[in-house]
């Protein structure tokens, strides 16, 4: 009796652990702004609209995979080596480097939170319910030494 007590116990505590161990998924409604300039004014806005995304840590990344599966906006994204989200282009704006009287100019989708650089890998910067991620198409030359 000892013995199927204790093998009772056992499976209950591994099914407890087990239970609290698996991360819960989230839903998150977050507002979305698409924007094709880099001055702070977003007044070229190419989207703009709350969504839901969900995931078990929902991110920066999430909302790119959101945004896809909505169809709501063409974007064309790709993994990197890493694993990575990299954002290809955003409603045919591409990231691209172009030569213009002999300078390098340079287009590429940046993102914020709540007017937060996004910096690191996009995967592993957060969001919560209310936040506002902004996708801005900036356009920059690598300043002169």
């Amino acid at each position: 009796m000892k013995r199927l007590l204790c093998i009772i116990l056992a499976a209950f505590a591994a099914a407890t652990v087990f239970t609290s161990c698996a991360a819960k998924k989230t839903n998150v409604n977050v507002k979305i702004v698409i924007d094709q300039g880099y001055d702070g004014s977003y007044d070229e806005t190419l989207f703009e609209e709350s969504i839901e995304v969900q995931g078990k840590n929902p991110s920066v990344e999430s909302v790119i995979t959101a945004l896809d599966n909505s169809q709501k906006v063409a974007i064309e994204y790709e993994q990197d080596e890493d694993g990575n989200s990299v954002i290809k282009s955003i409603s045919g704006k591409e990231n691209k480097e172009e030569d213009k009287e002999g300078k390098s100019i340079y287009y590429e989708w940046v993102a914020k939170v709540n007017d937060e650089d996004v910096r690191g890998k996009w995967k592993d910067f957060t969001i919560k319910d209310g936040d506002t991620v902004i996708f801005i198409y900036a356009i920059w030359e690598p300043s002169q030494s």
